[in-house]
Parts: C-alpha cells; sequence; structure tokens
C-alpha cells in the first residue's frame, strides 16, 4: 500500500514550488514532462525565475539535482536522505496530479521504452525491471503484470501507487485525454487567471498510442491490464472498454489516509539513508504505536500491514 519505494521516487520526482504555493506529483507516462514545462513557463511568466531550458527534459530532477540549494529552479529541493521534509512541506498546498488511460499508458511505456530502445541497448529489459526482453506487447504486459508495484519500474506500475492517491489530497487530478482543459482549470484556481496557452502542444518523445491501440490489444490482454489496473481505472474515472478512451466517472476522492502520510515518511526514512540511518524519536514513537495496533487487532487497513516491517525494523536497532 506503501513503502520507501514510492515515498523515495515521489520526492525525487515531484516539484513543490518556492513562491506559488502548489505541489505537482507527476506520474510517468502520463505528460510528466510536459506538464513539469508549462509550471516552469507560469513561474516565468510571473517573474519567479529564469525561462525553462529549451531541452526538453531540462525539468527534470535527474540524480537529486535540484536538492542543490543554488539550482536555478522554480521549485524546492530535497535531498534522499531527508524525505521527511519533502513530505512536511505538502502542508498546506495546492496539490495536482495528471493521470492516464491504463491502456493507452502502458502502450505508450512499452512503445517507447522497449521496443525504441530494445536493438541498441542491450541492457533495456534489466533497466526497466524486467527479467527478459519481451517477445511481444503482450509478453510485455504479462511480464508487468506479475510484478507487485514496488518492483515494477515507475513507467509502468500502477497510477494509484505511483502518486500516493490515498494519502495526499489532490485538490487536482486532471487527465492527460483533457489536459490543457484541466490545466486551464488548475492555473485559473491557483494562479487567478488561465495559463493553458502556455502548454506544448507536441511532447518531444509522444508515441501516439491512443491511435495504436487495436494493433496491439486483445481481449485477453485488456483482461490482464484491467485486472493488474483495476484501482486506476475505478479512481480516476476510466472504463473497462478499449474503445472508451475519456474517463466516464468523476475521480475519486483522494487523500484518506492524509494523517498517515508524514508518519510513513519517517518510519520509511532510515531505509533511505546509507548514512546516519537511526530513526527519529517520531519514527520509534510511531512504530511503538503501529505495532500495538496491530497486536490489539485495530489495524488502520492495508497501511500498518504495509509498514509493520519498517516498524520492526527500526525498534530492534
Amino acid at each position: 500500500m506503501i513503502d520507501h519505494i514510492t515515498l523515495r521516487d515521489t520526492a525525487r520526482d515531484s516539484v513543490l514550488s518556492k513562491q506559488l504555493g502548489y505541489g505537482y506529483v507527476p506520474i510517468s507516462k502520463a505528460a510528466n514532462t510536459n506538464v513539469k514545462r508549462f509550471l516552469w513557463q507560469v513561474e516565468h511568466e510571473l517573474g519567479h525565475c529564469r525561462p525553462v531550458g529549451k531541452q526538453y527534459f531540462s525539468v527534470h530532477n535527474y540524480g537529486w539535482r535540484f536538492a542543490n540549494p543554488d539550482a536555478r529552479t522554480p521549485w524546492l529541493g530535497f535531498r534522499k536522505s531527508g524525505i521527511e521534509a519533502f513530505y512536511e512541506a505538502l502542508r498546506g498546498r495546492r496539490m495536482l496530479t495528471i493521470v492516464r488511460n491504463p491502456y493507452i499508458r502502458l502502450l505508450s511505456g512499452y512503445l517507447e521504452k522497449i521496443v525504441a530502445k530494445v536493438d541498441v541497448e542491450p541492457n533495456i529489459p534489466a533497466k526497466f525491471q524486467l527479467p527478459r526482453r519481451p517477445e511481444s506487447f503482450a509478453d510485455f504486459v504479462y511480464m508487468v503484470c506479475d510484478r507487485p508495484n514496488a518492483r515494477t519500474d515507475i513507467h509502468f506500475r500502477s497510477q494509484t501507487y505511483a502518486s500516493l492517491f490515498d494519502f495526499i489530497a489532490y485538490d487536482s487530478v486532471g487527465h492527460v485525454e483533457t489536459l490543457s482543459s484541466d490545466l486551464a482549470g488548475f492555473s485559473a484556481d491557483a494562479f487567478g487567471q488561465d495559463f493553458s496557452h502556455l502548454l506544448s502542444e507536441k511532447a518531444d518523445h509522444a508515441m501516439k498510442a491512443r491511435q495504436k491501440l487495436k494493433d496491439h490489444y486483445t481481449p485477453d490482454i485488456e483482461r490482464a491490464i484491467y485486472a493488474r489496473f483495476r484501482d486506476d481505472f475505478l479512481n480516476f474515472g476510466y472504463d473497462y472498454d478499449l474503445e472508451a478512451v475519456l474517463p466516464v466517472r468523476p475521480v475519486a476522492r483522494p487523500g484518506a489516509l492524509n494523517a498517515c502520510l508524514e508518519e510513513a515518511a519517517h518510519l520509511c526514512a532510515p531505509t533511505l539513508r546509507q548514512e546516519e540511518p537511526a530513526p527519529s524519536d517520531r519514527a520509534l514513537e510511531a512504530s511503538k504505536k503501529l505495532l500495538a495496533r496491530l497486536e490489539a487487532g485495530q489495524a488502520l487497513s492495508g497501511f500498518d500491514n504495509s509498514l509493520a516491517p519498517y516498524a520492526r525494523n527500526l525498534l530492534q536497532k
């Protein structure tokens, strides 16, 4: 349900504005780069930073480089060793994430990360946490469906998991399929005016997966993906029908476990520290309370069970 993998990746890849009070939690293969470029351009338009770089992927925090206090970005930076600070900094922010039809997202990831590269980069399967080179889209799908989220590459894992949907009380959950209008609404609410004209019309790495669905999908593949990503279909309003590309229902209520998020970060943080992995007093206290709930049969759904190994490990140190 939650673990140090998604807490780490979310803290590394998300952006929290220094000046404008918003936060964006990106999902790989769901307009991540395009939305970050849009937000940077808004910050520039409002006088808070330099223009976004011409290199399309320059907005990404590879290697935690935005953690450098001298990084010339409109966003706060956090180091891997201090992810607790990132989750504490979410308080009071207007939070945004963008999701994508699961059928299209997985096909797009396959076409870009596997098909387009595997012949020139032999280590592609290992790089994307696959046991071997997929022989077909169906073979790829079954590999992904057979792996838990924590062992699935960020480009293919569940969007519910990647967005911490149960733990972050999002103000806006947009859809790639209606991106311009969704960002128009978000910018009007967050910045007082519609900045959607700053959104790039074309992504540099677009795979046109939407137009290729029928070339790759079979009923068996549809069933496998729906079963694996059922939470994404239900939470984000998408239909089981492959033909129904646009969301057909409102997004479910996010952040049901929002009050638990900071405690989860404190419990998992020592696992991510190579140096000084000693748990904080807050983490130790949270560990005792969590294990007491489990012992009394009063566990908080799957939350306590997912964090119990971290709690036991901390109390043994």
